[in-house]
């Protein structure tokens, strides 16, 4: 039977609320209880994907939302798509920029309600009422709102449970399922020396400046984790990814750990090569056993 008044603990800075509410029991005035809600997605030639990221947000049961376009100079005939539904759109351009981070950092320009999420072209949200059900289990000291994902890949789909916001060894969620409080991302805006991690690094910086996180138990986002780039397995990615993420940490100088970030490619490169040789639905079951200890961490 579910918990129609929820009920939230604190450990380490993230509030984790354990079941889900059916009221908002936070909210005490009309700007709690309908606040602005910014969702951009940012996309660059994805004619064939961006329809249903579109269709997914502008469909929510929660109607006070501000959505926000930001393509890169799209050639493939997603304007077009952008122009059929620029009813529904807030604020929309298209002109060339200087990768994902930086037309996000546009989003984040534009936007003007309270709590804002990125829903990037090819992913959407889980279905028609996760604002409804952010909005009903948010807490008043919240400035980062997270929860699970659905992760789409060829050999099939499988739900990404979050980690804590505290893990430095992956991205604790993604960033799909995550709503941040739209004035601090306005002052701690994507870095873009990362072309890979940059998300990371923000959600990393702010945990640690001691901005409260929340964990809510429900799967917010279907992910492409096919052709998004922080799933990208081309080595050229990973090494760049893993880079980054030393960088991060103040690692990267450090002689220890260029040992072990040459030997962990070296390792990399390696498995690759395996998977190439061994058969699909072998790979398959080593991706599923990976998500499986991955989860051991989940919150």
């Amino acid at each position: 039977m579910q918990d129609n008044e929820g009920s939230t603990e604190v450990k380490n800075n993230v509030i984790h609320t354990s079941s889900i509410s059916m009221t908002n029991r936070y909210a005490t005035n009309k700007q709690e209880i309908d606040p602005l809600i910014s969702v951009v997605t940012v996309v660059y030639n994805a004619v064939i994907t961006l329809e249903e990221t579109i269709l997914s947000v502008i469909n929510q049961t929660y109607s006070n939302i501000e959505y926000i376009i930001i393509d890169g100079g799209s050639t493939d005939g997603t304007i077009e798509i952008i122009k059929k539904y620029e009813h529904k759109i807030a604020y929309w351009i298209s002109e060339p920029d200087n990768g994902i981070y930086d037309a996000m950092n546009k989003g984040i320009e534009k936007a003007t309600g309270v709590w804002l999420n990125f829903m990037n072209a090819g992913d959407c949200f889980y279905d028609y009422s996760i604002i409804t059900k952010f909005l009903e289990n948010l807490n008043p000291d919240s400035y980062i709102v997270f929860g699970d994902s659905q992760m789409i890949l060829e050999t099939g789909n499988y739900i990404r449970k979050a980690m804590p916001p505290s893990n430095k060894n992956h991205m604790p969620f993604v960033h799909q399922s995550v709503f941040s409080k739209t004035n601090l991302l306005k002052i701690n805006r994507f870095e873009t020396i990362y072309k890979i991690c940059a998300d990371h690094n923000f959600f990393y910086t702010v945990y640690n400046l001691g901005y409260k996180f929340q964990y809510i138990p429900v799967i917010i986002s279907k992910c492409d984790a096919i052709n998004g780039v922080s799933s990208s397995e081309a080595l050229s990615d990973v090494i760049r990814k893993r880079y980054e993420r030393g960088h991060m940490y103040g690692l990267h100088k450090k002689k220890g750990w260029q040992i072990k970030f040459m030997i962990s490619i070296v390792a990399f490169a390696s498995k690759m090569g395996m998977k190439k040789i061994l058969p699909q639905s072998v790979v398959s079951i080593i991706k599923k056993r990976k998500q499986m200890f991955l989860n051991k961490g989940k919150l």
